[in-house]
């Protein structure tokens, strides 16, 4: 009996977003909300409307990014700083 596996739902939002705009590359992820006015995981997004736990899992989407942007800038500033000595 096969079992197919069941992405999550905002795994293919996650997915879908990343098809437009490469979200880990800092330079594409400002543009991106700049050219939108809201971060991607809010696109659209109206909190009184929606269940608090998808405010959660689009704050969680949004953090996990920048952790990964805050990783690159850091080790960009460890280069810099290398170069200086």
């Amino acid at each position: 009996m096969g079992h197919e596996p069941q992405i999550h739902a905002p795994a293919h939002g996650f997915v879908d977003k990343m098809s437009r705009v490469n979200l880990l590359d800092i330079d594409e992820y400002v543009d991106d909300w700049m050219r939108n006015g809201a971060l991607s995981a809010f696109y659209g997004f109206e909190a009184s409307k929606k269940p608090t736990g998808e405010a959660i899992q689009r704050i969680m989407e949004t953090l996990d990014i920048f952790a990964i942007h805050i990783k690159k800038l850091n080790d960009e500033i460890k280069q810099l700083k290398a170069q200086l000595n």
